[in-house]
């Protein structure tokens, strides 16, 4: 047998008895419950970080917009012609100013005419109760006077009512955004003059999860910031109490004063909600992670620096990381490593700051 065969066959049986040993002299994974004396354990190493427990109150910004309080459609009561829009479209009116004024087309004449046969009548029956004292009068005629009264009473209040309608006002204070007729017009009852919106107090919609609602309640104070800085305090005045189809989100509503009418319709920002104070920890976004449920877990460290996996709920955020709750009062936090164990191995733990001895 030559020189080469021997190195040869001297390095097979080498590799077969190293291969061999593995079976006769497995090496043991660690876990807490595997580890037994003697066992030979090369255990992860992670750095960890000491946190305590801070009050926190939460911070929700949900998008919103500013709408009119009220938005009202001006429309004709009666048939008519318009003989005179005084207000042009975009200017500030108050309750009770012409918007449209119809053509009397005989309704004044009307008016005048029911005036006079209420006062006949009302004399009429003023002179047949007189005469009833005197019994020189019938039960049967004053009854009769009475339904003439009644009668003359219904046209009248009817003719001032046509009268009235001639000219369709303003309801309250506020800009009229759109003029739909111009003189010349007929309309129609229903026909439509116009439309007058109230930006006095103004009012901020918002969508909210069902997370976000458990923090809000109607009277609560919150502020609208737009998007250009400014900050106005505002109070909630409605939420829903059914979500959106579509969306899955609930409709809140918060008002505030806005004089002179400084803020207009459509402008966007946030409304700011700060909710009650709760027990929270900050920790790092990088730390998150999601169990088999989907839901959010960190790991920490327990009692013989054994892993541990902690659901925790996300209550805000900030520059410097993202407030949690869940957590022990003060907890060894795995901030780095924390892919690379599962809950219940035995880790070495670095600490920030310290060096592992």
């Amino acid at each position: 047998m030559n020189r080469n065969v021997r190195v040869s066959l001297v390095l097979a049986v080498t590799i077969l008895v190293w291969l061999l040993s593995g079976l006769w002299f497995p090496q043991k994974m660690q876990s807490g419950s595997d580890l037994g004396a003697g066992d030979i354990v090369a255990l992860t190493q992670v750095q960890a970080r000491y946190l305590s427990w801070e009050y926190y109150s939460p911070t929700m910004k949900l998008f919103a917009e500013t709408h009119a309080n009220r938005h009202v459609f001006l429309r004709a009561q009666i048939t008519g012609e318009v003989i005179s829009t005084p207000q042009a479209r975009g200017v500030f009116v108050t309750a009770g100013q012409t918007i449209c004024e119809l053509d009397s087309d005989g309704r004044q004449a009307d008016y005048v005419s029911a005036q006079s046969s209420f006062h006949k009548s009302q004399l009429e029956y003023t002179g047949f109760l007189s005469l009833k004292r005197n019994q020189f009068q019938s039960e049967l005629t004053i009854a009769r006077a009475a339904a003439d009264l009644e009668k003359a009473r219904v046209r009248l209040d009817l003719a001032r009512d046509a009268v009235d309608n001639l000219q369709i006002k303003a309801p309250f204070n506020g800009f009229l955004e759109t003029r739909s007729a111009e003189v010349g017009d007929y309309l129609q009852p229903g026909g439509l003059c116009g439309s007058i919106v109230e930006l006095d107090p103004i009012l901020v919609r918002a969508n909210a999860t069902d997370l976000q609602i458990s923090y809000l309640e109607t009277a609560q104070l919150v502020d609208f910031e737009v998007k250009y800085g400014e900050k106005y305090a505002a109070t909630i005045n409605y939420i829903s109490s059914v979500a959106d189809s579509k969306i899955r989100t609930f409709l809140v509503e918060a008002t505030f004063a806005n004089p002179a009418s400084h803020l207009r319709a459509g402008v966007l920002g946030n409304l700011i909600v700060t909710a009650p104070r709760v027990i929270a920890h900050q920790i790092p976004g990088s730390v998150l992670l999601l169990d088999d449920n989907g839901k959010i877990i960190v790991r920490i460290i327990s009692d013989g620096n054994v892993v541990e996996n902690v659901n925790v709920t996300i209550v805000g955020e900030s520059e410097y990381g993202i407030w949690v709750t869940g957590l022990p009062e003060t907890v060894a936090l795995i901030t780095v490593g924390q892919n690379y164990v599962l809950a219940g191995e035995i880790i070495v733990p670095v600490f920030e700051g310290k060096t592992n001895e």
